[in-house]
């Protein structure tokens, strides 16, 4: 009885050490998603940094077809809302267009809301592309200073 528990227990150790080799280069792992040095993996989900200004995503919401076009969003560093304060959001419209978008630049700390008007029955299409732009130039001053 004692050999089989042993032989269990040495088993279920090298599945243990293949699964760690296997995500070594995980910076974090849990059972949600991943995080690796340029990317972070949900599922067949991939966020990837594929320069130091570009980021692709192959992620597809599973909302409705009547998504308000008006996409609310908030730069942060490490997670932290650090660029404004809690209800000063950014906001753009991507709407009446062919589903490419590209905000302004904005300035990192500075607060965009877009005064486009959106027409009756428009809706945020399918496969819309955002490009956000966003001038980090005061936060790399601060690193300097």
């Amino acid at each position: 009885m004692n050999k089989n528990i042993f032989i269990v227990l040495i088993i279920g150790t090298i599945l243990n050490s293949c699964k760690v080799m296997n995500n070594n280069n995980a910076i974090y792992q849990s059972k949600e998603f991943s995080v690796y040095r340029d990317s972070v993996v949900q599922d067949f989900f991939v966020a990837k940094a594929i320069s130091r200004t570009e980021i692709v995503s192959n992620y597809v919401s599973p909302g409705n077809e009547y998504v308000s076009p008006e996409v609310k969003f908030k730069f942060s560093i490490n997670g932290a809302d650090n660029a404004a304060p809690s209800g000063k959001d950014n906001g753009v419209i991507c709407a009446g267009g062919a589903g490419n978008y590209e905000s302004p630049v904005i300035k990192f700390g500075d607060q965009f809301v877009d005064s486009t008007k959106v027409p009756a029955g428009e809706y945020l299409k399918k496969a819309t592309r955002l490009t956000w732009r966003v001038d980090m130039n005061n936060v790399l001053q601060s690193f300097k200073d």
